[in-house]
This record gives C-alpha cells, sequence and structure tokens, in this order.
C-alpha cells in the first residue's frame, strides 16, 4: 500500500470518529464539513535549508523529479522561495509582493536603518530601489504570473533576473506520487550575500514542519553550519530536523584506500561528536537541543543519485553529468555501473528516512489538528453559554440599579410636592406645564420598564429551555420579581 493510500485510511478513520462526535450533537454538520476540508488540504511541509551550493536542489532534482528539473548551484536560481507541491500538470507560478508587503518591506529598511542595523538595511535597500525603478514602468505587484518555461522563471528568481526584487516566491506544480501528502520548499542559501533573502528564509522556516539541513560532507560542521544549526535554526523554532551530509562522493575521492561504509561511519561520528559539542554549548532551548541531538544523521551524494536514477541516454545528452558519470566508474573501483552510483549514493536510506517522516508526522498532524479543532469547537461553544449567563446577569444588576433610581426620583418627587408643589400653584400659567411634564416623564419612565421587561423575558425564555441551566426557574422567578417591584413602585 502507498503513502497515498495509508493516509487515505487514516483520513476515514477520523472522519468517522467525528461522525459520531456529530450524532452526539457535539459538533454542526457545517462543522463536519470544515473537518473534512482541512483533512483534505492537509499536508506536511519540508523545508530544504544549508549554505549555497551544498546541492540542495541535486537532491529536490534527484528525490522528486528523477531528472535534472531545477538548475544547479552553477546557475542558481533561490533567490527567492521555491514552492514544490502537488499537481496533475506542470505548471510554474511566479508570486509577487502585494502593495502591502511591498510597504511593510520600505518599513522595515526604515527600522533597520534606525536600529543601525546595516547589515540588512544595505542589502535591503539596494532590492527596494531596484523595484522602485521596475515599478515606475510596470505594475507588478501583487501579481501570480504562470511562467512557461525554466528559462523565463530565471527573470523572477534567478539571481541576476528582471523582477527578483519584487518576487516574493516561485510555486511549482508537478505529478510525484510524494507531493500528495507533502510539499517541499527550497530555501536560499544561508550564506548568501543578500541577507534579507536569509531572513525571509527564516521567516518560512518557522511555518515548516520538518526541516532538512544540508552540510557539505567534504567539510562538514564549519563554522557557518554551526551558526545555522546553534543560532538560526534555534531563534526560529523547528519542530524536527534531518541532517543530510551531501556530495560524499567527494569524501570518497579523499578517502581512496578506506572501504565505503568505514568512511560514512566516521563521517558520522565525527558530525555527530561536533553537533551535541556545539548544542551542549550554544544552544539556550532545551527543546531545540532535544530536537538537534535526535537529528539523524545521513550521508549521501545527491549527483550519484540522480546518476543512478536516469537512463543512460538522458545522462549522455547531458555533458554535465556524462562527466561525472565517466569519471566515477574510472576513479573508483566499487563504481562499475549505474546501478552501483544509485547503491553508493546511500539516498535509499534517505529516502527512506523522509518518507518515514512524512508518514509519521502527517498522522501527528492530522491528529493533532483535528483534536485541537473538535476541541476549539467544544470551547467555543462553552464560553458562548457562558457569555450568555454574564450577560443575563449584567441586565439583573441593569434593572436593580433601575429599581434604585426609580425609588430616589420618587423621593426626590415627593419632597418636590410636598414643599414646592404649593407655590406652583400659586402661578397659574405654570402648572399647566409642571403637569405636562410629570406626565410625559411618568410615561417614559413606564415604557422604559416595559421595554426591558419584554426583552428580559424573551432571554429568559431561551435560557429556561435550554437543559444545561439547572436554576432556569431560580433566575426567571427573581428577574419577574424585580420587574413587577418596580412596576408597582411607580404606581
Amino acid at each position: 500500500m502507498s503513502i497515498s493510500q495509508e493516509f487515505k485510511e487514516i483520513k476515514k478513520q477520523i472522519l468517522s470518529v467525528a461522525e459520531e462526535i456529530k450524532k452526539e450533537n457535539v459538533i454542526t454538520k457545517n462543522e463536519y464539513e470544515d473537518l473534512q476540508k482541512i483533512l483534505e488540504k492537509e499536508k506536511i511541509t519540508l523545508a530544504v535549508v544549508g549554505q549555497m551550493k551544498f546541492g540542495k536542489s541535486t537532491f529536490i532534482n534527484a528525490f522528486i523529479f528523477g531528472k535534472p528539473f531545477l538548475p544547479s548551484a552553477d546557475t542558481p536560481m533561490t533567490a527567492s522561495l521555491t514552492t514544490i507541491e502537488y499537481g496533475e500538470n506542470k505548471e510554474f507560478i511566479a508570486e509577487t509582493f502585494s502593495e502591502e508587503e511591498w510597504k511593510r518591506l520600505k518599513d522595515l529598511l526604515q527600522e533597520y536603518e534606525k536600529r543601525g542595523r546595516e547589515d540588512y538595511a544595505k542589502s535591503l535597500k539596494e532590492s527596494i530601489e531596484k523595484g522602485e525603478m521596475l515599478l515606475k514602468n510596470i505594475n507588478i505587484l501583487g501579481k501570480k504570473i504562470n511562467v512557461s518555461s525554466l528559462d523565463e522563471i530565471k527573470e523572477y528568481v534567478g539571481v541576476d533576473g528582471k523582477f527578483v526584487s519584487v518576487t516574493k516566491m516561485l510555486t511549482i506544480k508537478y505529478p510525484a506520487e510524494v507531493l500528495k501528502e507533502s510539499n517541499f520548499v527550497d530555501t536560499p542559501g544561508f550564506n548568501d550575500p543578500i541577507l534579507e533573502r536569509e531572513r525571509r528564509a527564516l521567516e518560512f522556516i518557522k511555518n515548516a514542519d520538518v526541516v532538512l539541513v544540508f552540510l557539505f560532507g567534504s567539510r562538514p560542521f564549519d563554522s557557518n553550519d554551526r551558526e545555522v544549526l546553534t543560532t538560526k535554526l534555534s531563534e526560529v523554532g523547528i519542530g524536527k530536523a534531518l541532517i543530510v551530509l551531501n556530495k560524499i562522493d567527494e569524501v570518497f575521492a579523499e578517502n581512496p584506500d578506506k572501504p565505503p561504509d568505514e568512511v560514512l561511519s566516521e563521517l558520522k561520528n565525527y558530525v555527530k561528536e561536533n553537533l551535541h559539542e556545539a548544542v551542549d554549548t550554544q544552544v539556550t532551548s532545551e527543546k531545540i537541543k532535544d530536537i538537534l541531538k535526535n537529528a539523524e544523521i545521513v550521508p549521501v551524494s545527491g549527483l550519484w543519485a540522480l546518476l543512478g536514477k536516469m537512463s543512460e541516454d538522458d545522462i549522455r545528452n547531458d555533458e554535465y553529468l556524462e562527466y561525472y558519470y565517466e569519471n566515477g566508474i574510472e576513479d573508483f573501483d566499487f563504481i562499475n555501473s549505474k546501478e552501483d552510483f544509485l547503491k553508493y549514493s546511500n539516498f535509499n536510506e534517505l529516502e527512506e528516512k523522509i518518507l518515514k517522516i512524512v508518514k509519521n508526522e502527517k498522522v501527528n498532524v492530522i491528529v493533532n489538528n483535528i483534536k485541537s479543532k473538535i476541541v476549539g469547537l467544544i470551547i467555543e461553544k462553552q464560553e458562548k453559554a457562558t457569555q450568555e449567563m454574564i450577560n443575563l446577569k449584567r441586565k439583573l444588576e441593569y434593572l436593580n440599579e433601575t429599581e434604585e433610581q426609580i425609588k430616589e426620583n420618587l423621593a426626590k418627587l415627593n419632597n418636590f410636592i410636598n414643599n414646592d408643589y404649593p407655590n406652583i400653584f400659586a402661578k397659574p400659567d405654570l402648572k399647566e406645564s409642571f403637569y405636562n411634564l410629570i406626565y410625559t416623564e411618568i410615561n417614559k419612565i413606564r415604557e422604559l420598564i416595559h421595554e426591558k421587561q419584554k426583552h428580559v423575558e424573551e432571554q429568559i425564555e431561551i435560557l429556561s429551555n435550554n437543559d444545561s441551566f439547572d436554576n432556569r426557574k431560580i433566575v426567571k422567578e427573581e428577574v419577574e420579581s424585580i420587574i413587577y417591584g418596580a412596576l408597582i413602585d411607580i404606581k
């Protein structure tokens, strides 16, 4: 059974539970339908991160496409985030910043300058200035542009592309089985000289479920790698990590007298020891410490995996790949065929671990999301009922205050009649005006009380029909007593 089919079975089971909850009137029909939509949209997001030219695009080519689909590091195309998701047909969609997002970038520049962050301010200022020059001639903000080819895409996400300064991200849709349950995101390199791109990548990583951290197998865990793992990823927080030591073909070349298994074992132990030492001394968050210490370390060769997955005819048609194919067979005793490239790339282990993460994390995401949704619905209903009781209590307090105010006004009126009223009759022209004023105010008070009485009675009747309120009769009698007492007093 494929991963996609297994997830369908899991979704079916969760919907069965939701159906039972609906029957118990815990959730409504519309809320149940909302849960169905959530299940259909649920996907795991895997972010591919690391320094520039560490083989991230080659890995994606081997893992998702099985051929050189994305350009390699020789023609960098990671000036913006690239999201790869499932689609029945192949599509390229370039998305530009909206007017509001472009304004926020300019506000951010001012903030950097105010705080003296010259490193970020310089790169962002250059990008904004290029964008403003472009926008003088064409309003391209807030657009989703269908691009016909990879060559045209370079204008939007290539390092020197015409529209790169205003491009937020590129979305590639492709009919690969693994993309049915997961999205992949290729991020700009962490050693990108334009620091604003790095900042955007870190913001996106916050929302990723799994982070694949690429290190250069030939010189793993240099100072930049340490900063990525112990500082930058710690700042944004991550849910799960997998550390990929790429380009092990170069490590094999540096250790020709050692068997491949021994080279990989030594490499993994070296990285593990340095990672644990760096985490213990440089990471303060216990959660991030735990994630990084438990992160699996997998050495691979994305290039060899690609050569092992492609047909020989396709390899011969690519001058770059043909060179590495022939050199690999000539330089390594254990490489004699296309199949050997795939075997010694160790890519199968990486694929298995990624698919396992996707599968396990997918279940957790679905279950936790639905659980949170159902609990949220229940809490929402409880809060609504509680708020209704609070509102009723406030109305009771208001009526109590109104009763006291009426008594106070009646006392003033009695005082007026006993002391000042005789003087009114000494002036016949004021007598009629006085009576009119008194009757007008009394009628207003009666209307007010009648209106409040009617409104509260309606609310009481609604709450009285709600079985969740056991003291409804007591509440009703108490409010009615206050209302009728007030009416008697005013009479």
